[in-house]
């Protein structure tokens, strides 16, 4: 067997002169306009540290020549070609050609429900490949929940939801049982149980959460205490989806009550549903108007630092984020605000409940503007109560995963896919 190079460099396995891992990232619509926001978030933090690890590894995405076929963002070599999941044809052939110039020895890939439509691509590359699946799982009765209004207001964003009910489960069962993956990662345990209903093999499924932003944790060190003034906080795109119309809702009931009180809503703005976004800001808008309400709030469109934005989160005394759904599996908004040591209220949805069990923070059902009433009413009487729940959020997400450690995992994972490889053994 060949010796292997690899060694121990601040308490991690390095790539080094392993030659045989040359890794190739494969994620729909990557680009520099979304590379901050889940799922593409999450595998960016891979794709950067496996660059540094191996310059040879290339992260390869769609919409050429839309966009440049070859580019940098960052640290991040990008390739593209036409379309990964084509059914067949040229599309096809363009992209298994790619597959086969690069020649990797093993694959990440960004998978969701949606992608077991096209099965076949799957079969013909060849290679190990590690999915890592980013959909939640949502049934009928969540998308009849949302209400019409909702659901039209929603449709681009819900579409790929709407198609993953037409895949037959048995197929997502076949092929991720099958020895064409040999891991299927996952950012919560909820969406590892969404796969085990389906069939899939629970030992074929790790749990790797996403990391913590650390300027989320700088920022809780260094800010000072919230003013008298009773202040909420929503951080997120300015989408209805995400609830940020219920938490107007619930401040105009809440304030009725406190009125030595301000909502703070900090947008952040998504080049890809720019026109969506738009048009649900006017809602917003319309709402905050209709409600009285445009001289207690202090709305921040695109225009912090990521730093300053969380120094303001932190200077506020509860941070709400309602989902009614969640588009990809795990917000780290949510993440990010239990990190800064401020209570937390956001909503029993795909896997935010296993982030704020435990006394972490507060959960109220999706649509619900008089719980989340009553749970503000609640912190507010009771600041000892809102302290500790701040607290002890804050110590939870120290104990977790930070980015380089959960890369270490996918890396370890990446390392036992090749080889485990019958090619690899060979050329070993």
């Amino acid at each position: 067997m060949q010796e292997d190079t690899s060694s121990e460099i601040g308490g991690s396995v390095y790539f080094g002169a392993m030659r045989l891992l040359k890794v190739c990232v494969i994620c729909l619509n990557f680009h520099k306009g979304n590379v901050h926001q889940q799922p593409r978030r999450y595998i960016y933090e891979i794709t950067k540290r496996l660059t540094r690890d191996n310059p040879n590894t290339v992260l390869l995405t769609d919409a050429f020549p839309r966009r440049p076929k070859e580019q940098k963002i960052e640290e991040l070599h990008i390739r593209r070609v036409s379309q990964i999941h084509a059914l067949f044809g040229k599309k096809r052939k363009e992209f298994l050609k790619e597959i086969e110039i690069l020649s990797p020895s093993v694959i990440l890939w960004t998978i969701g429900i949606t992608s077991f439509l096209r099965p076949g691509v799957f079969k013909q590359i060849g290679k190990p490949i590690i999915g890592i699946y980013t959909s939640p799982h949502y049934g009928l009765f969540d998308l009849i929940r949302l209400g019409l209004k909702d659901f039209l207001r929603n449709l681009p964003l819900l579409a790929v939801h709407i198609a993953g009910l037409a895949v037959p489960r048995i197929i997502v069962r076949q092929i991720l049982n099958s020895q064409m993956f040999y891991r299927v990662i996952t950012e919560s345990r909820a969406a590892k149980e969404g796969l085990t209903k389906m069939g899939v093999r629970a030992d074929k499924i790790e749990v790797v959460l996403p990391g913590v932003d650390n300027r989320s944790l700088v920022a809780a060190d260094n800010s000072s205490e919230p003013s008298n003034c009773f202040t909420a906080a929503y951080f997120g795109p300015p989408l209805t989806l995400r609830g940020a119309d219920t938490v107007i809702e619930a401040f105009a009931r809440f304030k009725q009550e406190v009125s030595n009180s301000k909502l703070v809503m900090l947008y952040r703005l998504d080049l890809a549903v720019q026109k969506i976004q738009k048009s649900h800001q006017n809602i917003l808008a319309r709402t905050i108007k209709k409600m009285g309400l445009a001289d207690d709030l202090e709305i921040w469109v695109d225009r912090m630092s990521r730093e300053d934005m969380f120094a303001r989160l932190k200077n506020t005394n509860i941070i709400v984020l309602p989902f009614k759904m969640v588009s990809s599996d795990m917000p780290l908004t949510v993440l990010e605000a239990l990190s800064l040591g401020v209570p937390v209220i956001t909503t029993r949805v795909d896997g935010l409940p296993e982030l704020v069990n435990g006394g972490r923070g507060i959960l109220v059902h999706p649509n619900r503007p008089e719980e989340i009433v009553e749970q503000m009413l609640l912190l507010y009487r009771n600041p000892n109560l809102a302290k500790e729940i701040g607290l002890r959020a804050r110590g939870y997400i120290f104990q977790q995963p930070n980015w380089d450690q959960m890369y270490d995992k996918i890396k370890r994972i990446s390392i036992e896919a090749v080889q485990s490889n019958p090619s690899y053994r060979q050329e070993s």
